[in-house]
């Protein structure tokens, strides 16, 4: 009787609802029987990219999360190499110098020779529909002992894995930081003027617009490029009947436009060769890393629609600052990877890397107020003096006034935006989604433009106390 309780319990495991939302019925083959599994099929990103998991998906089990060793950790590109040994039942797992070994059916493994319990043991189970069949592992255990950072959102069943020991690098065909580009457009007529200009940064691109229809002119002109092999250009006609002269290089450049009576001239040149102060402004998490959810504490809030507003703020005023050029890394509710968003600041060799968040505190509801961190690996030194510890100090001054809550001071972090950026960078958890007062500040209009404003008040104190050399 024993035996068959048991048996049923793995049973309703599997067949009852989980909470995350729910997806299509899946067939699985588990322990010998056939069952249809109709809790959340779990999706995964990786330095958030999906990775695609769609005929084998993970499955939630007693709230762990289990996926397939081999197409999470080992076909993926988290990288890590591994095998499963049939006669004797064991899995190995291995990367950064950590070894794992799990056994089928056993909640006992070993990190490097040393025991660990699991809350779940792996299991074997076969996909029906794929006619596929794995060995699926508790993954925040594997992804957490591999020393990889991992975040569950139960709300779309997602598992994100981010890498925070990948060291940033730079391409052998990157151009050296004096070489530049000169692009003359010829003018056929009077009319041919500047309507509009874009740097689209995301896509290493700048785009001109002119108005009316010069294709054909263009075309066949031969706009002059000197030294093209580090920039092309391509002309189009957009749906406005306008012309669209597109400079795309390899990595992100700055941009001059001249525009006179014979040509129009662009100079294409390293961005700290044009613009006297650079500052990548960060957003965190987007697209499917929604980050805190308010809904766990009984608010709407969601962490990445408030950190992009926040950024949206700080933005109105800096757009009317021509002396700092402003690289954000996300303006719309995109996905960007941890490591994309360190490549950004890094390749446009930035003065000051900033990056929004929002705290939240599951297990204690009155902490409340503003954080400051900056690396723990390093205090990042400009060659004006300025360091990371000193760039949150500013950042502290004003951000506190303007959220009117705790002072949580500041303080080290290993985290990988403020590691292995090259500049003086900051993190801030503006206030916490977990606390009903904070989240009055974070819901109201005025608050939200006074620390968007803090953010570009102590961004300029901070250029004007320790201009670049």
């Amino acid at each position: 009787m024993k035996k068959y309780i048991a048996i049923l319990s793995v049973f309703l495991v599997f067949i009852l609802p989980i909470t995350a939302e729910a997806s299509s019925n899946l067939i699985i083959k588990y322990n010998g029987k056939t069952i249809s599994y109709q809790g959340a099929q779990l999706k995964v990103t990786y330095n958030g990219t999906d990775v695609n998991l769609d005929s084998t998906p993970g499955i939630l089990q007693n709230n762990t999360a289990l996926f397939s060793y081999q197409d999470l950790f080992i076909k993926s590109g988290i990288g890590a190499t591994g095998n499963y040994n049939k006669s004797t039942k064991t899995i190995t797992i291995e990367l950064n110098g950590k070894k794992i070994l799990m056994k089928l059916g056993s909640k006992t493994a070993t990190v490097n020779g040393v025991k660990k319990n699991m809350t779940l043991a792996p299991v074997q189970v076969t996909y029906k529909k794929a006619n596929k069949t794995k060995i699926l592992v508790p993954s925040r255990f594997v992804a957490e002992n591999l020393g990889l950072t991992y975040s569950w959102y139960s709300k779309t069943g997602t598992v994100a894995i981010e890498n925070t020991t990948i060291t940033p690098t730079v391409s052998q065909n990157d151009p050296s930081e004096d070489e530049w580009n000169t692009i003359t457009i010829p003018k056929t007529d009077s009319n041919m003027n500047v309507l509009e200009s874009k740097d689209d940064y995301w896509n290493r691109q700048y785009i001109l617009t002119l108005q009316g229809d010069y294709t054909a002119v263009l075309n066949n002109s031969n706009i002059t490029v000197e030294d093209g092999t580090r920039a092309t250009v391509t002309v189009q006609l957009n749906a406005l009947g306008n012309t669209e002269v597109i400079i795309k290089t390899n990595i992100i450049r700055g941009f001059e436009v001249q525009d006179n009576s014979s040509s129009i001239i662009v100079t294409v040149k390293p961005p700290k060769d044009i613009y006297p102060t650079i500052v990548v402004l960060d957003a965190g998490h987007g697209g499917n890393q929604p980050g805190t959810l308010g809904e766990y504490y009984g608010n709407e809030l969601i962490e990445k629609e408030v950190t992009l507003d926040l950024v949206l703020k700080a933005k109105n005023y800096f757009d009317n600052d021509s002396k700092i050029k402003v690289y954000y890394t996300r303006l719309t509710d995109t996905g960007v990877s941890l490591t994309d968003r360190v490549k950004m600041a890094n390749e446009v060799d930035a003065d000051l890397f900033l990056s929004v968040h929002i705290d939240a505190s599951p297990t204690n509801l009155d902490a409340a107020g503003t954080t400051i961190y900056y690396s723990s690996k390093k205090d990042q030194l400009a060659s004006s003096g300025l360091t990371s510890s000193k760039f949150a100090g500013i950042v502290s001054s004003h951000l506190v006034e303007a959220v009117g809550s705790t002072d949580r001071g500041i303080n080290k972090k290993s985290l990988q935006v403020l590691n292995q950026t090259v500049m003086p960078a900051v993190l801030i958890e503006t206030a916490f989604i977990s606390n009903e007062n904070d989240v009055d500040i974070l819901r109201s209009e005025d608050n939200r433009d006074a620390i968007g404003a803090s953010i570009y008040d102590a961004i300029l104190e901070t250029i004007e106390s320790y201009p670049r050399n």
